[in-house]
C-alpha cells in the first residue's frame, strides 16, 4: 500500500513495530538514512514528492 501511494507514514508504522526501531527519532534517522543513499533517489522522489 505505501508503495502504490506514497504515504511514507506507512513506511514509519511498519518501523515503529519493527523491534530494531525504539523511537521517534530512531524511526526518522532510519528513513532519512535509506533516502538519502544515492540508489534510493527514485524512492526519495516518489515518498518526499521532491
Amino acid at each position: 500500500m505505501a508503495l502504490s501511494t506514497g504515504d511514507i507514514d506507512i513506511i514509519k508504522e511498519l518501523l515503529y513495530r519493527d523491534p530494531r526501531t525504539q523511537s521517534e527519532e530512531q524511526v526518522e534517522k532510519v528513513i532519512e538514512e535509506i533516502l538519502s543513499l544515492p540508489e534510493n533517489k527514485e524512492m526519495r522522489k516518489h515518498y518526499l514528492k521532491k
